[in-house]
């Protein structure tokens, strides 16, 4: 429930500044958003089988996919 809270509360901010900075801006970051997700999904299989399994197996493969998620979109986002 606190999870769920708080993913509503994200999602309502990101929504509100988007709408803030107009139309264009958010197309262009909803593009980028696209494009890093591709690219965190197609580099996710490669990256994920260089690291040997250890304690945090269950958490490494949903850390490493938000890592590169997120690395793509700064790198996109920082560029526009």
């Amino acid at each position: 429930m606190i999870l769920l809270s708080i993913s509503l509360v994200l999602v309502a901010g990101v929504t509100y500044y988007h709408y803030l900075q107009g139309g264009f801006t958010a197309v262009i970051s909803a593009i980028c958003a696209l494009i890093a997700m591709l690219l965190a999904f197609g580099y996710y299989e490669p990256v994920m089988g260089m690291f040997p399994p250890g304690r945090m197996a269950d958490y490494s493969g949903g850390m490493l996919l938000v890592a590169l998620y997120g690395f793509r979109l700064h790198c996109l986002a920082s560029d526009f």
